[in-house]
């Protein structure tokens, strides 16, 4: 089994969450996240204010993160002061983490479950790690670009990302010769799919809803549609969009645009390029 880029960058990241992050907050979230999806016992429940405004607060962001207010935003901000972007960072990696790995058992050997040997610089803080990670996944290009736009559009849409849902791929657009299709799935109103993009749809569903609901007959239907390095380049695409729950929870979603869309592309490094002018965006992206 090949470790691409992305599996390394994701084994640093959440080594970096190990090694920065308190340990009985790592703990916490694992407990719990780990309940919720039902691949661990019923956690332990805290018995203080802040225990429980911080379980408050990781039971909302796995369950609905859309769900997150200002007041229990606020809360966590309260009483972690400067470690809560911090705190809020390492719970995406950790429930991410968790999920990506209940999905690969159920999938078989789409990826490694855990990379033994990474370097993980000293230096390297959380963020820009997972900036690293991000970028490593967009330059994947084992799935074709309206497939991987419906999956990004899916997720933004249950997370209720603003400014995901604000935006639209130049070339998934440019493939289909319309944005109807992907403005149905922003809507939750998807128009008939082909059997592939459905597949892929209930895919997204399944893991960022309860991933322990991958049975066999989806297994096996994705295995139908998807070659195993797509189904590869697929699951970090969800946990590559997720991101998005960290941006939700802490209020950092707001769109670009307060009407209307942005077209984005991605450039030759994987970082995003987006404007209201398509070509814009092409003239960026295109070499």
């Amino acid at each position: 089994m090949t470790t691409h880029a992305a599996d390394l960058d994701l084994a640093v990241i959440e080594r970096i969450v190990e090694r920065d992050t308190d340990a009985a907050l790592v703990a916490m979230i694992r407990e719990r996240v780990a309940a919720l999806l039902l691949v661990g016992p019923s956690p332990s429940e805290p018995t203080d204010a802040r225990g429980r405004v911080l379980t408050t607060f990781v039971d909302q962001f796995v369950i609905d993160v859309s769900g997150i207010d200002d007041s229990l935003r606020g809360h966590m901000f309260e009483h972690l002061g400067a470690d809560a972007m911090g705190f809020a960072q390492a719970l995406y990696v950790i429930d991410l983490g968790i999920r990506r790995r209940i999905v690969i058992d159920r999938l078989g050997p789409i990826a490694p479950l855990e990379v033994a040997d990474v370097d993980v610089p000293a230096d390297l803080m959380l963020w820009p790690a997972i900036e690293n990670y991000l970028r490593s996944v967009a330059r994947m290009k084992a799935l074709d670009p309206v497939t991987a736009e419906l999956v990004r559009l899916r997720g933004a849409a249950a997370h209720q990302c603003r400014i995901c849902k604000s935006r639209l791929s130049v070339q998934a657009v440019e493939a289909l010769g319309s944005a109807e299709l992907f403005e149905s799935i922003v809507a939750s109103r998807p128009t008939d799919l082909a059997p592939r993009h459905t597949a892929a749809v209930q895919f997204v569903d399944v893991v960022v809803t309860l991933p322990t609901g991958l049975d066999e007959t989806m297994a096996a239907t994705l295995h139908s549609f998807f070659s195993t390095e797509e189904l590869h380049e697929m699951l970090h695409d969800v946990v590559r969009n997720s991101a998005n729950k960290f941006a939700v929870a802490v209020g950092g979603d707001e769109a670009v645009v307060s009407e209307g869309i942005e077209f984005y592309d991605l450039d030759a490094e994987g970082d995003v390029i987006a404007d209201i002018d398509a070509d814009i965006v092409r003239a960026a992206t295109r070499v």
